[in-house]
């Protein structure tokens, strides 16, 4: 990146332009600082100037800031890119980290530019607070879901014995010699188990034992 940073700030708001540039001079008083207002223009500064960071809306009048960002990101555009959004919904943020842009910003939270425009230029990714918590709920719901459709199976010591024979490949009669029951008793363990399982042939329930891992 260069000693003197090239910034290009995209948004449709003059305002929200100002005041994002207003804070870069303070920390960048020497950093030449682009403004475009569309998605037209935007690809055009990307194209003519040697840009080191894109601060990009995701609502524009003319394109989709992520339209952009894929687009400059496919052609190979060495700019880092940081998204700038009102939009707070993790479907926006996931699609904007598949695309491949460095950082995600809401716009309440517009005060973290430079801690995102210093993270940028050490080649860190940023993500504003309010992203990073919405990160965090979303793996955290969905672990927790994996953890609630985890099947909890609970074989008795018996059902045990008999299951591991069953993989061995045991008939019914062997099983029962070798524990001193009936075979009878052998397949209503047996019976037991695969009503726990939920399969019902030999088959699925050799393969729902080795996937559970009931015997390791």
């Amino acid at each position: 990146m260069s000693s003197v940073m090239n910034i290009l700030l995209v948004d449709d708001h003059s305002l929200i332009r100002d005041g994002i540039k207003s804070l870069l001079i303070v920390k960048y008083p020497k950093a030449n600082i682009h403004e475009a207002k569309s998605g037209k223009e935007a690809l055009s500064l990307a194209q003519s100037k040697k840009l080191d960071i894109i601060v990009l809306d995701i609502s524009l009048p003319d394109m989709n800031g992520m339209q952009i960002a894929e687009s400059l990101i496919a052609d190979k555009n060495p700019a880092k890119i940081v998204m700038l959004s009102m939009y707070s919904d993790y479907d926006y943020v996931s699609s904007c980290i598949e695309i491949g842009v460095n950082g995600y910003i809401l716009k309440n939270e517009g005060h973290e530019i430079v801690d995102a425009i210093e993270s940028l230029a050490e080649g860190k990714a940023y993500y504003s607070t309010g992203v990073r918590d919405l990160i965090v709920n979303q793996y955290t719901q969905k672990v927790r879901k994996q953890d609630t459709a985890q099947e909890v199976v609970v074989l008795t010591n018996r059902e045990k014995e008999v299951i591991k024979h069953v993989v061995e490949g045991k008939t019914s009669h062997e099983i029962a010699e070798m524990l001193f029951i009936s075979a009878r008793t052998v397949d209503t363990h047996r019976s037991n188990i695969m009503k726990k399982l939920k399969v019902k042939n030999s088959i699925a329930l050799i393969n729902k034992i080795n996937e559970l891992d009931l015997l390791g």
